[in-house]
């Protein structure tokens, strides 16, 4: 029905097809229609088989289409000269599924699957393209249909494609096209097309009353009952969606999969697997953001398999994956590796690749994939995903630009994360993870201490509510709530709740047993600590994850560990404040003061001197007798509230240094007031001891739910 051109698109220098209606029949109403109803069709449908359509419009009265310029070659140019390993057919066959299954979704049949209307490009990834005859079904069922076997020139490449009841011209719907998968999925199995005969006539009486021949490939029979059934004469009797067609399509290569790696009934059940950072082939170091946030969002779904852990690095593990991405302005291309070696010697190994424009679609897959690989299927215990749909390209790239700006822990990329993930739920309202991006960035500005805590409770408690509205499965919006909860609420039930239920949710979400752990220090040094190295274990090249582990041991006065802890994160080399921000204060602890000076200032300098870290280095001047160095450093905090917000607790530990017991009281009312973040610890912080022979204190921190007795963890 058109011709088609490769072209240059110079506004984003990237290829394209363009496709034009033959001059002979530009003018033709029906010619123009049935291009523009293309046109409107593809538009509505946001998936990585599926075509994109760019531009629509006329050049000198000629109608054109500007589509995604998809690089390979037709299925019938794959068949002509090969036949296809059966993996190669389920995988083929399950991606034009999962184009079918959105298409019918959003009520709209194709009418003309076949070889021809089928590219692979050479990653293989599977396009479906030709929705020329797409119709939408949704309230049309007694519409007419359009009839092709006498358009001249269709005849022999599409009648043995269509339906029974497409060639009554009976209404349509989405059964249409699983009759028409069925017959292709036929051909690639057996070779031959299972109703083709010497006349038209013929070939339409057989698909109307004919069963197809048996397979006489005995490689092939595990498709041949799922082919059967995709092919009955009635559409009642057929899969009554292309997502069951798609979920048996599953079950055959899962079963094939186990068949191929039945091992001793001895052999090992892969239990973990080690992630290792994903190697960019991109030319652009700024889309560094994309191949990171793709890393954490396949872990994330890898995380849904039950009973498995997965680890980040190359560490020790059953099994290990490694990774290549590829950035382009238009597409993402994901090269996967997962390698093991099962008890027996016996070898599994798995070749994903994929290219699309939706990050989390790719992540989905290839978790499914890896899952199809390594377990048994299931359904029990599966849950439910509400945001495993397609999300805008733009919205996913501005959520992990987010991400990568959160994990820096730097006020400015703070506030860039902020902005992005602001950007990305305007664009895409209901993407939980962009909500859940927002209430962590919030959270973060109140722990940096960048602003007060009443600034942003209220505004990563609502984002992270949303988030869970939206996908209640979600672990991360649980685990901010509950972190948010005990760090400056106190309200250590809640914290329990909601990080325990995120535990839950993903087991290899590292974020919550690491918050967790931190904050049931005061409560329990065993448990605390089960739940840092837990945290340490899934995340081992995460430096503050690492860090944390040191926390619990410090605040139960077992120093000595802490530095030896605080010591192997800074070993590594990397110049990160916090690790000597917390080495810094066990020094003072055991009354180094020199070597907690030391790293007290390796810390402020590091971190351009905030005054999370000037109030401590304060402190220490106080406690180690240097009073004019403790007021020259409160001089400096004091400047610095006149042009920007500074935490009362800063000032607080300035005078508990300086043995100024009274104002620093005062400060610490201040400080409770308004929830300061860092007060948690308050039962157990060594700093405060000169403070707990007082009634004053003892009467503030019971008020506030912070008294070594008020059990705050059950």
């Amino acid at each position: 029905m058109g011709e088609v051109f490769l072209a240059t698109d110079t506004r984003l220098n990237r290829s394209v097809a363009i496709k034009v209606l033959p001059a002979t029949t530009s003018a033709d109403d029906e010619a123009q229609r049935r291009m523009l109803r293309e046109a409107r069709m593809v538009a509505t449908i946001d998936h990585p088989n599926v075509c994109t359509i760019y531009e629509i419009g006329a050049d000198n009265g000629r109608p054109y289409i500007v589509m995604q310029y998809v690089q390979g070659e037709t299925l019938s140019d794959r068949i002509a000269g090969a036949r296809l390993l059966l993996a190669e057919i389920i995988d083929i066959a399950r991606q034009i599924g999962a184009a079918l299954a959105e298409a019918h979704s959003r009520g709209i049949v194709h009418r003309d699957i076949k070889p021809g209307n089928i590219m692979i490009n050479s990653s293989g990834l599977v396009k479906v393209l030709d929705f020329g005859l797409a119709k939408s079904f949704a309230g049309e069922l007694n519409g007419p249909t359009e009839m092709m076997i006498s358009t001249p020139g269709l005849v022999a490449g599409t009648t043995p494609y269509m339906s029974p009841e497409q060639l009554r011209a009976d209404p349509l719907d989405g059964r249409s096209d699983i009759f028409s998968l069925g017959v292709l999925l036929y051909e690639l199995a057996a070779g031959r097309r299972p109703f083709d005969r010497p006349t038209i006539a013929a070939t339409i009486t057989a698909v109307l009353t004919e069963d197809p021949p048996p397979f006489t490939n005995p490689e092939m029979r595990p498709l041949e009952p799922l082919i059967h059934r995709a092919l009955e004469k009635k559409a009642e009797a057929r899969f009554d969606s292309a997502k069951a067609l798609l979920d048996a399509l599953t079950s055959v290569g899962s079963k094939r999969t186990r068949a191929k790696r039945k091992a001793p009934e001895t052999r090992k059940r892969i239990e973990s697997i080690a992630v290792a950072p994903f190697l960019s082939e991109s030319v652009d170091k700024n889309d560094d953001y994309i191949e990171e946030g793709l890393l954490d969002r396949l872990i994330a779904h890898l995380s849904h398999i039950r009973n498995l852990q997965v680890v980040r690095g190359l560490v020790a593990a059953d099994a290990t994956l490694t990774g290549r991405v590829n950035v382009t302005p238009a597409s993402v291309r994901l090269q996967l590796h997962l390698s093991a070696v099962e008890s027996g010697g016996t070898p599994l190994e798995l070749v994903f690749e994929r290219t699309g424009r939706e990050i989390e679609v790719l992540a989905i897959e290839a978790a499914a994939r890896i899952k199809d690989a390594i377990r048994e299927p299931s359904t029990s215990g599966k849950r439910r995903r509400k945001q495993e749909t397609a999300v805008d390209p733009a919205a996913e790239k501005l959520f992990l630009r987010g991400r990568s700006q959160w994990n820096k822990r730097h006020p400015d990329a703070i506030r860039q994360a902020i902005s992005s993930f602001n950007e990305a739920v305007e664009i895409e309202p209901g993407y939980a993870n962009a909500w859940a991006g927002l209430a962590d960035a919030y959270m973060m500005l109140g722990f940096l201490q960048v602003v007060p805590p009443r600034d942003i409770i209220g505004k990563a408690r609502a984002a992270s509510l949303r988030a869970i509205e939206i996908d209640p499965n979600l672990a991360e919006p649980h685990a901010s709530l509950g972190y948010l909860a005990g760090l400056f609420d106190w309200d250590f039930e809640t914290a329990q709740r909601e990080l325990s239920e995120a535990m839950r949710l993903n087991p290899n979400y590292a974020w919550a047993p690491h918050w967790y752990g931190v904050l049931v220090a005061v409560k329990s040094l065993d448990e605390a600590m089960k739940l840092v190295t837990r945290a340490r274990d899934l995340d081992p090249l995460s430096p503050i994850i690492n860090t944390a582990v040191g926390i619990p041991l410090h605040l139960h006065r077992k120093y000595a560990e802490a530095v030896r802890t605080y010591t192997r994160v800074l070993d590594g080399g990397s110049p990160f404040a916090p690790a000597h921000f917390y080495l810094g204060l066990t020094y003072e602890q055991m009354g180094d003061y020199d070597a907690a000076l030391k790293h007290l200032h390796r810390a402020c300098d590091i971190a351009g001197r905030g005054a999370l870290f000037i109030g401590s280095l304060a402190h220490c001047y106080g406690v180690s007798g240097q009073h004019d160095l403790a007021l020259q450093v409160f001089r400096e905090l004091e400047q610095r509230s006149s042009e920007r917000y500074v935490s009362p607790i800063n000032v607080m530990l300035t005078h508990l240094g300086l043995g100024e017991t009274d104002l620093a009281l005062d400060w610490l009312e201040r400080s409770l007031e308004e929830r300061a973040g860092w007060l948690w610890h308050t039962p157990l912080e060594p700093r405060f001891d000169p403070l707990r022979p007082h009634s004053r204190f003892q009467e503030l921190v019971s008020r506030y739910g912070l008294a070594p007795n008020a059990a705050p963890f059950r």
